[in-house]
């Protein structure tokens, strides 16, 4: 129920989106794993939707809300906390318009890692935003880079950090983000320094409505070590 209003509340499955141009859409999805979720609303009309999370369907217990031109993202860390039903809500600020939006819920078990492999992907036109665990170690220092590699799409990303408990934000929470290039364009590298151990939440998100492939490298190149060659000495293994 919505200001005194009830409303029809859609569950999305993972990786499933949704379009609508209604102002007080309700959402809910259940969440399967003890991993990292996000929720990517895109909106088609900058500044005109803005999108919450709730515990419970009757939106009193808000979790977390984002309200930023292009694309909103709410994410949670369930590596702290117990599998439960969580219910969204898309909320139109009063500009006029019926551009509509598009809604998508994300979660799994995918990992990366930073070990400076490169990872490639493919985005689909009803992506919105993509979410992947990254275990990282306290005083690192890592890079991150994002390739558009085919296709004209608009990404951007950003990582998050949870406080070891319950963990629920918008997208001004990320502690470092990098959404500047155009479409069909890499985005900006970016280092993070790792205040502590923990298994981090990085998103990817597009601006816009296209495909294209992506690479992902996190982390520096490895140097393969060359084999090492046996010999026979009659020295002390001391030495």
């Amino acid at each position: 129920m919505t200001g005194g209003s009830f409303v029809w509340i859609r569950e999305l499955d993972n990786n499933q989106s949704a379009n609508s141009t209604n102002y007080t859409d309700g959402y809910s999805y259940s969440q399967k794993g003890n991993t990292w979720a996000v929720a990517g609303l895109r909106d088609r009309n900058a500044r005109r939707y803005s999108l919450e999370l709730y515990a419970d369907n009757n939106h009193n217990d808000l979790l977390a809300s984002s309200s930023h031109e292009g694309v909103d993202l709410i994410v949670s860390d369930y590596n702290h906390e117990r599998q439960n039903n969580q219910h969204l809500q898309v909320l139109r600020s009063p500009f006029p318009g019926t551009e509509g939006y598009r809604l998508q819920y994300e979660s799994g078990t995918e990992m990366l890692y930073p070990d400076g492999v490169v990872r490639a992907g493919s985005w689909q036109t009803s992506d919105v935003a993509r979410v992947w665990d990254l275990p990282l170690f306290g005083g690192e220092r890592v890079s991150f880079s994002l390739d558009v590699t085919s296709g004209n799409i608009d990404l951007g990303w950003a990582l998050f950090r949870s406080n070891g408990g319950p963990y629920h934000a918008g997208r001004s929470a990320a502690v470092v983000e990098a959404d500047r290039n155009g479409p069909g364009e890499s985005e900006d590298t970016f280092e993070y320094t790792v205040p502590a151990d923990d298994v981090y939440g990085l998103v990817i998100w597009s601006n816009n409505d296209e495909d294209g492939g992506y690479a992902i490298r996190i982390g520096e190149n490895r140097t393969t070590l060359l084999e090492e060659t046996p010999v026979n000495s009659n020295f002390s293994l001391a030495l």
